[in-house]
């Protein structure tokens, strides 16, 4: 590790960047601005990821003359820059593939800013707003291989489209997402071998969307899924089983907004029940209070951390933010 992370220095000096694990940031850029990114995208001297995409043109070319649509997913800000450097060095190779554009930070950025972030089609064709599982596989389904073709099928599901005569973002409502249309998760052609982890961990979802509405959280305004939805606690470990037996691996990050300490506590008693061997982290609140015996159930069942959402000591603040919880007055 600390010789990747002086590798990561090294790097940063030579494109006057800061790259970490887990973030970067542009020393002569800000990349919360709308005006600086376009202008980022070209920038090879500030900008690792356009020498980085140009290594690398000969193998990613070659997977990509294989598909016409690509998608890429973006759930921080941290991501937009490499992503659109991605999706230039796309463009500049094949002007025909059909780019979407998806996630959390993409839909809250055209939600809010849509004539300002108008410059995103440049380099792409489509922003997928809200969940794009259900859009996607039908059009792969649909065997789409026009722009207007793609079109009436974004057009149908809801999502941010770009008119065509004026490039400004048109956002049609999305429709209402249900957890029950999350299939289990495919890892196929993944590079296990090059992720930093001496196992792999695969990460798996028993719910969507949040049953609280913080006042300062994102993910209301970033999904169409109406409130709090779980998935059958069985056939959330009937998919563990799958993806164990397929890719070897016992260990499992969960990747819900947030786990509530009741429902993995009946998750561990069915762990347990089906003698079923898993270890899991997971994310949760600080809704009530966590009994020593609670703690070794879980514990029993697999579980190797929580992590807990505190954003504040303070009740002033909690209270201005509208938290529900054991330090929010609940």
């Amino acid at each position: 590790l600390s010789v990747i992370t002086a590798a990561l220095d090294v790097a940063s000096l030579a494109y006057d960047q800061t790259i970490s694990f887990s973030d970067i940031t542009y020393n002569s850029y800000d990349r919360d601005s709308l005006i600086d990114i376009p202008k980022l995208l070209c920038d090879e001297k500030k900008n690792i990821f356009v020498s980085y995409y140009r290594s690398i043109r000969a193998s990613f070319v070659k997977q990509l003359s294989e598909h016409n649509i690509v998608g890429i997913s973006i759930t921080s800000i941290a991501q937009l820059v490499p992503a659109l450097t991605l999706c230039r060095a796309i463009r500049d190779f094949n002007s025909n593939i059909i780019i979407f554009l998806g996630g959390n930070y993409v839909t809250r950025l055209a939600v809010r800013h849509m004539k300002k972030a108008s410059f995103l089609f440049d380099y792409i064709d489509f922003v997928s707003c809200y969940e794009g599982e259900c859009l996607l596989a039908s059009i792969v389904k649909s065997r789409c291989y026009s722009r207007r073709d793609v079109l009436n099928i974004v057009k149908k599901f809801g999502n941010c489209a770009i008119q065509e005569s004026d490039k400004v973002i048109k956002l049609i409502p999305g429709n209402s997402f249900s957890a029950k249309q999350v299939s289990c998760p495919n890892f196929d052609g993944f590079p296990f071998e090059k992720y930093f982890s001496p196992v792999l961990i695969l990460p798996i979802s028993s719910s969507k969307g949040c049953y609280s509405n913080c006042a300062f959280c994102t993910i209301p305004s970033a999904t169409s899924c109406k409130g709090y939805q779980v998935l059958e606690l069985n056939s959330v470990i009937d998919r563990m089983e799958l993806l164990s037996y397929k890719y070897k691996t016992k260990c499992f990050s969960f990747v819900d907004e947030t786990f509530s300490i009741g429902r993995m506590i009946e998750f561990s008693k069915i762990l347990a029940e089906r003698k079923d061997e898993f270890y899991w982290t997971a994310e949760t609140r600080f809704d009530r209070k966590l009994s020593t015996e609670e703690g070794r159930i879980l514990s029993r069942a697999g579980c190797l951390k929580l992590q807990f959402g505190l954003e504040s000591y303070n009740q002033r603040i909690l209270d201005l933010m509208n938290k529900k919880g054991l330090f929010g007055g609940l």
